[in-house]
């Protein structure tokens, strides 16, 4: 099979890599505070989603979240760049 073979296949491409392993969240699991080491100044925004994509939280990107108010559960972190690029990571809030 050839790449081109592939119908659905999406491809995104960014002039800058993102620097998804160099940024890290701690206390993981966390109780009422997650701190975020390492942002890329390009990343801007959050945002804080369960398993099922309902979204808890959004906003400007900072060196800690409160997560106080989440009920306990695995939730999805996505970190956003000014190009709209992005990933996301994962943590437990216990």
């Amino acid at each position: 099979m050839h790449f081109n073979d592939a119908p659905h296949c999406l491809t995104t491409l960014s002039s800058e890599p993102i620097s998804e392993s160099q940024l890290s969240l701690f206390p993981n699991p966390s109780q009422g505070v997650l701190n975020i080491e390492g942002i890329d100044p390009s990343i801007e925004q959050f945002e804080i989603s369960d398993i099922y994509g309902r979204i808890y939280q959004t906003g400007v990107i900072q060196n800690q979240l409160q997560v106080e108010n989440l009920v306990n559960g695995v939730y999805y972190i996505s970190f956003f760049r000014e190009d709209g690029n992005g990933f996301t990571k994962t943590f437990v809030k216990m």
